[in-house]
């Protein structure tokens, strides 16, 4: 058998996408085509999702700060950044802070159907509204606040509250067993 081309056609008065696919043809039946309607879900953020991806409290967002924002319909599926600057837009997602009468779109690190990392932009401060715009539209508002600083470690398990991430200048981690010595350099990841 071979493969027949997929057609997209956009519906703008449903909101929702008709795809006629055609599949494979076998030497028993011939199937030519079936048409489908798949819904492009409006991003949503969960509740209080927006956070501090180092120890995912809600408590410690600051200028600069990695955020991850958590939810559903955030991405169409996986995608990460390949290279500095990080993108404004990854697989149709991106993420936008209006603070201060300012609209910014954030850096992304990576997205996913429920979870986007992003980077926060200094020069904001007080109280700002967090957005995720896809192809379904737009979430609603998560209203998060501001701090000057409020400095947390990333942790060994990535749990946010396991041990914290502290290395030797040449990358190895510190253990009990490969520990930081008196007058050593050592390297603690902090967001």
């Amino acid at each position: 058998g071979r493969w027949l081309p997929l057609n997209l056609l956009p519906s703008a008065s449903s909101g929702r996408r008709n795809e006629r696919v055609s599949i494979m043809r076998t030497k028993l039946a011939v199937l030519s085509a079936i048409a489908c309607s798949i819904a492009w879900a409006q991003p949503v953020i969960t509740p209080g999702g927006t956070v501090n991806a180092a120890d995912y409290s809600r408590a410690a967002l600051t200028p600069g700060a990695i955020v991850s924002i958590f939810g559903s319909g955030l991405a169409s599926g996986e995608s990460f950044a390949q290279a500095l600057p990080l993108p404004q837009s990854l697989a149709g997602t991106s993420v936008e802070i209006n603070a201060g009468g300012r609209t910014i779109v954030l850096p992304l690190f990576a997205v996913s159907p429920r979870q986007i990392n992003a980077m926060l932009p200094y020069g904001i401060s007080g109280n700002a509204q967090v957005r995720v715009r896809t192809a379904g539209g737009e979430s609603a508002a998560d209203t998060i606040a501001l701090l000057d600083r409020a400095p947390r470690f990333f942790s060994v398990d990535q749990s946010g509250v396991g041990r914290a991430i502290l290395t030797h200048p040449n990358g190895d981690l510190a253990t009990r067993a490969n520990p930081v010595k008196p007058g050593q350099f050592a390297v603690i990841y902090l967001n």
